[in-house]
């Protein structure tokens, strides 16, 4: 094989690729949003399970467990869990596993209703917990009730929400702790959103 073609199979390898990716979320409302976000850019690799485990500490296990089981068929290229600040216990000893494991937490704080403020403003205000973040959003989103699926009311403005995220993230962890669990304000949900959005056949 001419060193030519060898050029064009590996550039058709790159543009068929589609990773698959595990996400088990804390709650009904997070895992609703990301089966949206596929269906909108049209990505087949996602894996949204329903799971009954509802902390950060429990969804680590579940996630690794899950990890290990498609190891013996089709593994996974990305594992991510995310979970709300929620008040939980455990929130160290969740990441460390996570870590340990290759396991990616997406982390929230005050809750996953900051991502949707996130589309609207790149807010850094200290919220003591989600109805007071929620107060700030119905600003931007008249009537917003906890729960309640924005996805199409939010999506137009998709990019900002990701430009303002990462900056945000970079901006908290040089001014606090490394350990993004206690960080406040705090959402790195555009990393998943990048994910479907790159490898999107759309884009």
């Amino acid at each position: 094989m001419s060193r030519e073609s060898r050029s064009h199979k590996s550039i058709r390898v790159r543009e068929t690729f589609r990773p698959k990716i595990l996400v088990l979320c804390e709650g009904r409302d997070e895992r609703r949003y990301f089966n949206s976000l596929q269906r909108e850019f049209s990505f087949t690799g996602l894996e949204l399970p329903a799971t009954r485990f509802n902390t950060p500490r429990e969804l680590v296990r579940e996630a690794v467990r899950l990890k290990k089981e498609a190891k013996k068929t089709i593994p996974y290229d990305h594992v991510y869990v995310v979970v709300d600040h929620d008040n939980h216990p455990h929130h160290a000893e969740a990441f460390d596993q996570a870590k340990a494991n290759d396991v990616i937490l997406i982390f929230s704080n005050p809750c996953f209703e900051y991502w949707y403020l996130l589309h609207f403003s790149p807010t850094t205000k200290l919220h003591p917990n989600c109805e007071s973040l929620i107060t700030q959003l119905k600003t931007y989103l008249l009537g917003y009730k906890h729960g309640q699926d924005c996805f199409e009311k939010i999506l137009p403005r998709i990019d900002t929400a990701v430009t303002n995220a990462k900056h945000i993230c970079i901006e908290v962890q040089k001014a606090g702790s490394n350990k993004i669990y206690e960080l406040s304000p705090f959402c790195n949900v555009w990393e998943i959103v990048e994910q479907i959005r790159t490898f999107s056949p759309l884009t």
